[in-house]
């Protein structure tokens, strides 16, 4: 009994060790081509969020982003395109504002906008799941992906701040359903 609980413990964690040292391996090399996709929220393993101020009532709208840099001064060497797909709880519609998209060379990148409104109602507590992946096709394909858990803290009731700079005021718009 022992035994078969130790070579399952050393089964997950060889699998889950081999495929970081691919991921690192196979950053590498098309990093050392020149080749950099990224973004802020979506990664090669899958990043999960946790969001809960969504009202259940009007629109909820998500921006991704991906770059094709290392950093501010490394850009990569050609044009990065990329397919973005997208999967979500049967209880909401969602769309995207584009479904593929092309990074220039120099450039400081490109975002996408995810759209999501319910389609049912919703009640307090619920959580709605997004998957987003991005994957790019041309040089090299390197998928990007994250998850967003989308909860109702309070059904009905939605805020927003819209905050200009320098400006000596915000704007608070809160909304009752």
């Amino acid at each position: 009994k022992l035994l078969i609980i130790i070579c399952l413990f050393l089964l997950v964690v060889t699998k889950t060790f081999s495929r970081f040292v691919y991921n690192s391996i196979n950053n590498f090399i098309m990093e050392s081509q020149g080749f950099y996709f990224s973004s802020s929220v979506l990664s090669v393993d899958n990043n999960e969020y946790k969001i809960n101020n969504w009202d259940g009532v009007s629109s909820y709208y998500l921006n991704v982003d991906v770059k094709n840099r290392k950093n501010e001064y490394v850009f990569a060497n050609t044009d990065v395109d990329y397919d973005i797909t997208l999967e979500c709880s049967s209880n909401v519609t969602c769309s995207l504002s584009k479904e593929s998209g092309t990074i220039k060379k120099g450039s400081e990148g490109d975002s996408y906008i995810i759209s999501m409104s319910p389609n049912s109602t919703i009640k307090e507590g619920e959580i709605v799941t997004i998957n987003t992946t991005a994957t790019s096709t041309s040089p090299y394909k390197k998928k990007l992906s994250a998850t967003y858990n989308i909860g109702i803290e309070k059904r009905g009731f939605s805020y927003k701040i819209t905050d200009k700079e320098n400006d000596k005021y915000l704007v608070l718009d809160l909304t009752n359903s």
